[in-house]
């Protein structure tokens, strides 16, 4: 997993401009070979967002590669959890 930001990475950005950041940052919509999904599951009882984006890239040989990024580190999420 890649953390960006150190604490709670949402604390100056909206989600919205966390994923905004993110596509600006990588290029991400001028690489037509990747392929770019945003989630954000509910659970019932948790207590902050669970938002990830997941990006695919598979080379001329089928090999796939996906790294999915979150704007919070594990350990804030578990501390929030208690």
């Amino acid at each position: 997993m890649l953390f960006f930001g150190s604490g709670n990475s949402l604390a100056k950005e909206s989600p919205s401009e966390w994923l905004e950041r993110l596509n600006k940052q990588f290029c991400l919509n001028e690489k037509p070979f990747l392929t770019v999904k945003v989630g954000e599951p509910k659970v019932v009882g948790e207590k902050c967002c669970n938002l990830s984006m997941a990006i695919t890239f598979t080379n001329n040989t089928e090999n796939r590669t996906c790294i999915k990024l979150h704007p919070y580190h594990i350990r804030d999420v578990v501390k929030q959890e208690r």
